[in-house]
């Protein structure tokens, strides 16, 4: 659709509107000028792309992380936990609007929860990934290219968290046994169970918690782990305490 204004400068003025691209306007000193260059540009789809630039695509942080989480293939059961974080960080926000400061921002706020190093690098490669999914995305690319979209999690000014090397430390034996005294004290009943089978076989919380009988082998004195961290199954051997 285009329109003709005549300007108070005696010029004319020349605006047309196509689906999908920014309004085009042109200035023209005579009128027969400006019908030409309608005329030419409605009968030209693809000059009408050159001239006009992509429209912004209305999508918000919260609605890229759902788009996301649907072509989630990864094993990571804390992935979708994190990008919650990071929606209420966001709010409602356009993706291409946000920007270094916004993420150093988030960043800064799980530090202050004393987060350490290697937890808040998680929840930055979190954000990274799908930042890294919307720039690739096709429907996308036109108006990344256009607006010179980069991802801001990798910007230089992002801060950078140190990540300390881990270190064992095993109970002694007095330790356990107060551990253990303590957990039968517990108004919860299963937790002396839970934190006993923590100590003989290795398994990780999570590990344990979803551990139902038909898993136990007694016979065997086993117990089968079906979902692990690592996507594979595995044979916990039970020991006596």
């Amino acid at each position: 659709m285009a329109s003709i204004r005549k300007k108070p400068n005696g010029k004319y003025e020349v605006q047309v509107r196509s689906s999908g691209l920014r309004p085009v306007s042109r200035t023209f000193s005579k009128m027969k000028d400006a019908k030409a260059f309608i005329r030419e540009i409605e009968g030209d789809s693809e000059l009408a792309r050159k001239l006009g630039a992509p429209v912004r695509q209305t999508l918000t942080f919260q609605q890229l992380k759902d788009l996301y989480m649907v072509q989630y293939t990864g094993r990571d059961p804390s992935t979708d936990g994190r990008l919650v974080f990071w929606c209420d960080q966001f709010g409602n926000k356009q993706v291409t609007d946000i920007d270094a400061l916004d993420v150093d921002d988030g960043l800064l706020r799980l530090a202050r929860k004393n987060y350490t190093g290697s937890t808040i690098n998680r929840y930055k490669s979190t954000l990274s990934a799908v930042f890294i999914f919307f720039i690739q995305h096709p429907d996308h690319k036109r108006m990344v290219q256009h607006l010179k979209f980069t991802n801001p999690v990798r910007q230089e000014t992002v801060s950078r968290f140190r990540e300390n090397p881990s270190k064992d430390r095993f109970l002694s034996e007095n330790e356990q046994k107060s551990l253990l005294e303590a957990c039968e004290a517990s108004h919860w009943d299963r937790l002396y169970l839970l934190v006993l089978m923590a100590l003989t076989t290795g398994a990780r919380k999570g590990e344990l918690l979803n551990l139902k009988w038909s898993d136990i082998d007694f016979h065997a004195r086993t117990a089968m782990l079906g979902t692990t961290k690592n996507g594979k199954p595995r044979l916990l051997p039970l020991t006596r305490p």
